[in-house]
């Protein structure tokens, strides 16, 4: 009876042990799957990012560009260019004859 027991004792170890082996084993492969499922998902999004910055790069870039050239060529600045150099010139001589006197 005591063998019987025995037996039944160590058994019931073994299955411990195997449990507690494949309950480390389980674990393993749900955080692998759970770090698979992120990774797919930053994949994912990164594929997103880059057909976005594709497009931007093919089709929204280029006319910007060319909007920017356009307007660098206007002329933003109006008025009497003459008269205002002649005024800046005469607020500079009155700058020097305080400056030198």
């Amino acid at each position: 009876m005591s063998s019987t027991l025995n037996k039944i004792n160590l058994t019931l170890h073994v299955y411990i042990a195997l449990s507690a082996v494949n309950c480390d084993h389980l674990l393993f492969i749900l955080r692998d799957l759970h770090y698979r499922n992120q990774l797919e998902r930053v994949r994912s999004k990164a594929d997103t990012y880059d057909r976005e910055l594709s497009v931007i790069c093919s089709n929204e870039l280029p006319a910007l560009i060319e909007k920017s050239s356009q307007s660098k060529e206007a002329f933003i600045i109006a008025g009497d260019y003459n008269l205002k150099l002649a005024r800046q010139q005469y607020f500079l001589d009155c700058q020097d004859q305080v400056i030198f006197c």
